[in-house]
């Protein structure tokens, strides 16, 4: 089904969509997995998942289909629609959650067949989108932080790693409470694991894919272009996922700030064609383990891409945010826990100052200003991002600069 269109002559009469939920209950597998296969062909619809047309009693026969481990055909068709109904803005979500679609999905997480761990992890990535206290606190119960830890370091298959660090971006960003939540969960292993996971040896098959010569790129495109898309989203979406604990309380800045995650952030602020080194020496040597040398220089071709600079830019701001109204008010006038946010907050930045992150915003101004007055083009960034992605980043790292330079004023 093509198109919002198409979908809604189809459902025009609700003839159709009658015969679907009746199909999920049929006998025969065939018939089951076909209106499955239809179901979510209805559920690419953004509009039709938030209005009525396809119906709550769906839920039912759906999660009924993810437990029939007889029939794994059933259950991969009934897992990867799901995914879609699971959002945010579905009608059909919270009768899912009734169901008891996450505790049929936990137990699919859990199996040995990859289809079926990547459509659960997927939904359960979709189910964290917006949701609720409630739904947190029962996907929190049902997956243990040892299995999930499981999901993002280990699994075979990258997909399941990459939404697996997706369902912890959702799951971060409800604010300090969910964050509480979160180290609760992970008995104070979630920021070890963002650190962890963020050291660039891990990304080095985005490196690898930039070593390749253009024919043989070409040559490769198809599984090269899915590889290097599936690596960089996962690089992004941990970046966002420290992003939002950066969002959280001035405990939860802290513990960031006290981490190794600070000079990670610089590294990836730094890639750039005419960089070949990270901010301090540290960072060098971080870096110097997936950089092979080449005539382009250790950061060029797809890794410096706009939108891991943008993520790692916005971990930086939210470190430094302090109440504009609060910064404004003065010391004369402000409370003393007021006084001591915008003191933390100073301290802050005269902290990631020390450790070169204002030398790297502006490197980033910069490499735009360069780009957009028509000089060379800007390292990294392929055509494809266009100038909406480069203008993003320029105004993210202005925000950044500003901040940091004012802050480090006081």
């Amino acid at each position: 089904m093509q198109g919002d269109t198409a979908r809604q002559k189809m459902m025009e009469g609700g003839r159709l969509i009658t015969v679907v939920v009746s199909s999920l209950n049929d006998s025969d597998l065939e018939t089951k997995v076909a209106a499955v296969g239809c179901l979510r062909g209805l559920s690419r619809s953004v509009k039709m998942l938030r209005g009525s047309t396809i119906p709550n009693s769906v839920a039912g026969p759906l999660v009924t289909m993810m437990q029939d481990s007889q029939a794994i055909e059933v259950q991969v068709a009934a897992a990867a629609a799901v995914c879609n109904l699971a959002l945010g803005f579905s009608h059909v979500r919270p009768a899912l959650v009734k169901a008891g679609v996450i505790q049929a999905l936990t137990h699919l997480i859990t199996g040995m067949v990859p289809e079926l761990r990547l459509h659960a992890v997927w939904a359960f990535k979709n189910l964290a989108h917006e949701c609720d206290n409630e739904v947190q606190g029962l996907l929190l119960s049902e997956l243990t932080w040892r299995g999930f830890k499981e999901l993002v370091v280990s699994d075979d298959d990258v997909r399941v790693r990459q939404q697996a660090v997706g369902l912890l971006q959702n799951i971060s960003c409800k604010g300090a409470g969910s964050i509480d939540r979160l180290l609760a969960w992970s008995e104070g292993g979630l920021l070890p694991l963002l650190e962890d996971r963020l050291i660039p040896a891990h990304h080095a098959a985005l490196l690898a894919a930039a070593q390749l010569p253009p024919a043989a790129a070409v040559a490769s495109a198809g599984d090269l272009t899915i590889a290097s898309q599936i690596y960089r989203e996962q690089l992004v979406s941990l970046l966002y996922a420290v992003n939002n604990v950066c969002s959280g309380s001035e405990a939860h800045k802290t513990a960031v700030m006290t981490s190794g995650i600070p000079g990670l952030l610089l590294q990836y602020l730094s890639i750039s064609s005419s960089n070949s080194g990270g901010g301090g020496g540290g960072s060098q040597v971080a870096a110097a383990a997936v950089q092979p040398a080449g005539p382009a220089g250790p950061w060029s071709g797809i890794y410096p891409l706009c939108d891991v600079r943008t993520a790692a830019v916005w971990c930086i701001i939210n470190l430094l945010w302090c109440d504009p109204a609060v910064e404004a008010s003065g010391t004369s006038t402000a409370s003393s826990s007021d006084v001591t946010a915008v003191a933390a907050a100073a301290a802050k930045a005269a902290a990631l100052k020390d450790l070169g992150f204002e030398d790297a915003l502006k490197g980033i101004l910069a490499e735009c200003a360069a780009a957009g007055s028509g000089g060379s083009s800007m390292a990294g960034v392929p055509a494809l991002l266009g100038d909406s992605a480069r203008q993003d980043l320029l105004e993210r790292a202005q925000t950044a600069l500003q901040v940091l330079q004012k802050l480090g004023a006081k």
